[in-house]
Order: C-alpha cells, then structure tokens, then sequence
C-alpha cells in the first residue's frame, strides 16, 4: 500500500488545533501483466486535537461499508481487536458502525451531541465520513475527487479560508 498526503492547512479553532491534508492512498493488486494499481482513498484527511488522551481506540466506519470484507481502507485488520458498539441515536446507527477496544469510552466518547454533530458534517459535506478516535486527536476522513489546493495559473488567488471552504463549519 502507498499513501502520499500533500498541501497542509492547519490552524486554531475555538482553542481547538486542527490540520488538513489533501491524500492519495494506492494498493497494487496483482503480478505480471494483470499487475494494477486500484484506488483506495482520494480526499482529505482532518485531525481535530481533543484535548485528552483516549484509553482505547474508536472508530466509525459507513454501516454499508462495514460489511465489506477488509473495508475500504483496509481498517478490518484494526477491527478484529474492537468490538461492534451499540449506541442509542437510531439515525446514526443507520449511517455509522461503530468499533472500539473500550465499549464504555466509545459511549463517553459519541455523545448525543456528538453523533448529531457528525451527521449534520456528512450532510453538508455530502460525502460519506470515516473517523478514529486515537491518542489526542479525532481523525475524519473526507472523500473528494477534485484537488482543493490546487492553484492555477489565472484563477483565483487560493487561501486557507478558500481552500478549507464548508470544512471550516464543520470543523466549528
């Protein structure tokens, strides 16, 4: 697997410290002639500095995506070790599964407000999210197709706040 992660935005939010990076991640699947490259993740990676330090690991994959044998990222090697946590908000256990190596901090963890929270960024963003509670820091993945930080030539002057976009009222 090749992951390469370029164009770092970082900054303070309401005394939260975040990053965002553009990544690429690649698998190469095969020998020979039928040796290919495929796909795994094109988007941004976001990490959101919580202030503590988790126990355990956490993490919330789509539901649809969790059946799929390896998942996209390949986080099942991961998700053997957790157990499949259940949780009281029905709209999100209809989008999210949720794994964890500590059942009682994941709960701690995916407040009501929180879980609401993470819908609603799914909806703006109109993208399906993925996240891992690790350490000190909440990442979320954000699958996107086109390059955000790119700058052309003759088209507009690129800016964090330009590049961040609708990111910036998620990450609020």
């Amino acid at each position: 697997e090749h992951c390469r992660a370029e164009d770092e935005v970082a900054g303070k939010k309401n005394a939260v410290s975040y990053c965002i990076l553009e990544a690429n991640a690649t698998r190469t699947e095969g020998s020979g002639r039928n040796r290919r490259t495929v796909l795994i993740f094109k988007g941004l990676i976001v990490r959101l500095d919580f202030n503590k330090n988790f126990l355990g690991h956490t993490i919330v994959v789509p539901d649809r995506e969790s059946k799929i044998l390896g998942g996209l990222l390949g986080e099942s090697q991961t998700r053997r070790q957790k157990e499949l946590v259940s949780l009281e908000n029905v709209d999100f256990e209809g989008e999210f599964s949720v794994y964890s190596t500590d059942q009682q901090e994941a709960r701690y963890l995916l407040t009501p407000k929180l879980m609401e929270l993470i819908l609603e960024a799914q909806a703006v963003l109109g993208t399906k999210l993925r996240l891992s509670f690790h350490d000190n820091s909440v990442f979320v993945t954000v699958p996107q197709t086109h390059d955000r930080f790119e700058v052309k030539l003759f088209g507009e002057k690129v800016t964090p706040e330009s590049a961040v976009g609708e990111l910036a009222e998620v990450i609020r």
